[in-house]
């Protein structure tokens, strides 16, 4: 009874976060849901043609080689929900939490490596321009179910 409880009451707060993260977003006159992460990142950066191939190499070749992160991400938040749910002594919890935390960190440095790779190729006066867009745009760049460069469903891990 009490678990249900707190199930619904985390439902409820996770559905009134993201509607407040969604309405956030749109007061700012974000339009991240129509653009793909590629179309950001040559806005944000002013990409010519050539740095356009160059960015969509370097974004394959990392969301390829993000593959096992991505399981692992997939894995280890299964592990948690699992000692979650299933009322786990915390040792089990906190080492499942462990887990995700390390597969989340992975991921994270991988994205950040591929920014800087991609920052390295820039000209120094497309570099500041969109540089914040495009570092928020990266999380979750690499984890995401759909490819790299299609219109994002999600932001986070």
């Amino acid at each position: 009874m009490i678990r249900s409880y707190f199930t619904r009451t985390a439902l409820v707060l996770a559905l009134a976060l993201a509607a407040g993260g969604v309405s956030t977003a749109a007061q700012r006159g974000q339009n991240l849901a129509t653009r793909t992460r590629m179309q950001i990142l040559t806005d944000a950066f002013a990409l010519d043609k050539d740095q356009k191939n160059e960015v969509k190499i370097l974004m394959d070749g990392a969301y390829k080689s993000a593959a096992p992160l991505r399981a692992e991400l997939t894995k280890t938040r299964l592990a948690l929900a699992q000692a979650v749910i299933a009322t786990k002594p915390d040792a089990e919890v906190t080492a499942a939490t462990k887990g995700y935390g390390a597969a989340a960190a992975a991921m994270t440095a991988l994205e950040m490596k591929t920014l800087a790779e991609i920052l390295a190729m820039l000209k120094p006066e497309q570099k500041d321009a969109g540089l914040q867009e495009v570092f928020y745009m990266m999380r979750s760049a690499l984890s995401g179910e759909k490819k790299w460069d299609e219109v994002p469903d999600q932001l986070t891990y």
